[in-house]
């Protein structure tokens, strides 16, 4: 799955409007005019927490590993584990985690 796909149904399981418009441009402002910003889960810490607490996500990681592990345990078991490099980082592994399983729980919601 690649990032657009990532995010659209990450959006869907979070039950927000689609993040890009039919052109493909990306679109999701959350938050008012004036204190909002742009949705974006894969690189910003703080969308990628709130993601997970709406939907009741477990997330750890071991540092030792190089592992990061985001579950779901209400409708079904989902786990997704993101390894990370040097270059990629922590955080990254962790945001991505976080959104691929918010991805499955939005492919698995009508």
């Amino acid at each position: 799955m690649n990032d657009q796909q990532l995010l659209e149904l990450a959006a869907k399981a979070a039950s927000m409007d689609p993040p890009f418009d039919k052109n493909g441009v990306f679109s999701a402002w959350v938050g008012t005019v004036e204190h909002g910003h742009w949705w974006d889960p894969l690189n910003d810490d703080g969308d990628a927490l709130r993601l997970a607490v709406q939907l009741d996500l477990l997330i750890y990681s071991y540092s030792a590993e190089q592992k990061c592990v985001a579950k779901w345990f209400a409708e079904g078991f989902v786990v997704e584990y993101w390894h990370w490099n040097q270059s990629q980082g922590q955080g990254a592994a962790m945001r991505r985690a976080i959104v691929r399983a918010a991805a499955e729980i939005g492919k698995a919601t009508p």
